[in-house]
């Protein structure tokens, strides 16, 4: 920021370039999608799933090969469960070989 306003004497152009990285960093916001963690822990299954799918996908992950069904199962199960806060400290792999 100080050299962007070593270079922008004016204070208008200065507070219109901090109102234009705003509003990219605003954007970013409905680009990246919500973490499958967060997804889980509120209850939105389908759309955790499709996210890690689509994680896998884009980091040429093989779900055939990897064991992603049966941990995917497990923590469904373990989200239809009443005490699901004891489960929660567990840390389950998706992508283990």
């Amino acid at each position: 920021m100080v050299l962007l306003a070593y270079f922008l004497r004016d204070w208008s152009l200065l507070q219109l370039s901090f109102a234009i990285t705003s509003i990219g960093l605003v954007s970013i916001y409905f680009l990246v999608p919500e973490s499958p963690r967060w997804l889980l822990n509120h209850g939105k299954i389908q759309q955790a799933e499709e996210n890690l799918r689509i994680i896998a996908r884009r980091n040429k992950v093989d779900l055939e090969k990897s064991s992603f069904d049966v941990h995917f199962r497990i923590l469904k199960e373990v989200h239809d469960v009443d005490d699901r806060d004891k489960y929660l400290r567990f840390d389950y792999r998706f992508f283990d070989h």
